[in-house]
């Protein structure tokens, strides 16, 4: 679906930006032709995908899991003899 109707830029296009590594409106602006950079009114639909992006990269936080992804309170150590 064209996001951007002032420079005629897709939201594939705008998501694929985000994949490489733009983070701000104006990043996208640069990497995409311009988007939300005319007339404003795509710039709420560029901040969703650029918060989309960001809930689904953020780490979780949880500190009972370790980076693996394993949970440290389930470890146990082996009983010594």
């Amino acid at each position: 679906m064209i996001l951007c109707v002032c420079r005629g830029v897709s939201d594939r296009t705008v998501r694929l930006a985000v994949v490489k590594g733009a983070s701000s409106v104006a990043e996208i602006g640069k990497r995409c032709g311009g988007a939300g950079t005319d007339c404003g009114s795509c710039r709420h639909a560029i901040e969703d995908i650029l918060d989309e992006a960001a809930v689904v990269t953020a780490p979780m936080g949880c500190e009972s899991f370790s980076e693996s992804g394993r949970s440290e309170s389930r470890r146990t150590e082996s009983p010594t003899p």
